[in-house]
């Protein structure tokens, strides 16, 4: 039977060993070397449907097949994104909980509200941009308006008459319309719904003038015969669709605006985690069939390193920090 002593020499090894194993275990996440060893979480801000929801899907279905871990989606919508992005930026910075989100979440909302539950610059970790997308201008089947010139006339003749429909303050397709404002000196009124479906309806149905809404849900409307396609915002033409314009080519030089979507982790988020993230991500959306499902979603495939995601978010909120500031957009907490 052991003695006492014995028995105390052994507890004071096993203390004295724990630290080391704890410090091994920490250096080892932090080198990387085995995440990921469980399942993964992807949270969106937004309901399912839209572009970073679509995007999200597809690259987490290669993710899961690379790592050989279940990679889920959660859609957290709320707040115009800002309750989905505060979860992620709140949650341990170990690679398991992840954001997909857009333009709108990333640099818009820090231009228009005086409070958020989250800071772009500092709660997280880039990993990379996913897709661009640019938006679709739409109008009703029928009427006046069946061209961006004919849009542009109008709104020039009489300010104030012709209305837009967005999902919300904040979002693409309201910052996508104030940009067109702007750039034109015209003014239309904005009008917002409850989601994205919601405000391109609108415009089918003759309740609202135009919409710049994603391609996911508008172009099924145009192909339908309940819309009318005007122009993209982007600077090409979309492979799928050719014969449309983009807005710079149907007359209003100097306008451009994409969404987009990326990735981000934590912030404090081991950079060889990030680096295994975006290697992953890079060769998913260089792999041609994925492209192709990207393309027919009206995604532009576009990965970047995280340095190089990280500038381009900088820029982006840069930009839209002037357009909210042009246009006096405030939003109170």
């Amino acid at each position: 039977m052991p003695s006492r002593l014995s028995r105390f020499v052994v507890l004071v090894g096993a203390l004295a060993f724990a630290p080391l194993c704890i410090d091994g275990a920490n250096a080892q996440n932090q080198s990387g070397q085995d995440y990921p060893s469980r399942l993964i979480k992807i949270i969106v801000p937004f309901p399912p449907g839209g572009n970073p929801d679509l995007a999200a899907r597809l690259v987490a279905e290669r993710m899961s097949a690379a790592f050989r871990q279940p990679v889920i989606i959660e859609n957290r919508a709320g707040a115009n994104g800002a309750l989905g992005a505060s979860a992620v930026a709140k949650a341990e910075p170990d690679g398991y909980t992840l954001l997909v989100t857009s333009l709108g979440v990333l640099a818009i909302n820090p231009a228009i509200y005086d409070q958020l539950s989250y800071n772009p610059k500092t709660d997280f970790a880039p990993v990379g941009r996913l897709a661009i997308s640019p938006l679709l201008l739409i109008a009703g089947p029928s009427g006046p308006i069946d061209s961006v010139q004919t849009l542009f006339a109008a709104a020039k003749k009489e300010p104030g008459k012709l209305t837009y429909s967005s999902s919300g303050v904040g979002s693409a397709a309201h910052m996508a319309a104030v940009l067109f404002n702007q750039v034109t000196e015209t003014e239309m009124l904005h009008v917002t719904f409850r989601g994205t479906a919601d405000a391109t309806t609108a415009v089918a149905s003759g309740n609202i003038s135009v919409a710049f809404g994603g391609q996911g849900v508008s172009w099924p409307l145009v192909e339908a015969g309940k819309a009318r396609a005007l122009a993209l915002t982007g600077a090409k033409r979309s492979p799928t669709h050719p014969q449309t314009p983009t807005v710079a080519e149907a007359g209003i030089a100097g306008y451009e605006m994409t969404d987009w979507v990326g990735m981000l982790a934590p912030a404090g988020t081991a950079q060889p985690i990030v680096d295994k993230l975006n290697a992953e991500i890079t060769k998913a959306l260089t792999d041609p069939a994925l492209v192709q499902k990207f393309v027919l979603q009206g995604l532009d495939p576009a990965v970047t390193t995280p340095v190089e995601f990280s500038a381009f978010m900088v820029a982006e909120q840069q930009r839209w920090s002037a357009v909210a500031k042009k246009a006096n957009i405030r939003v109170q907490p």
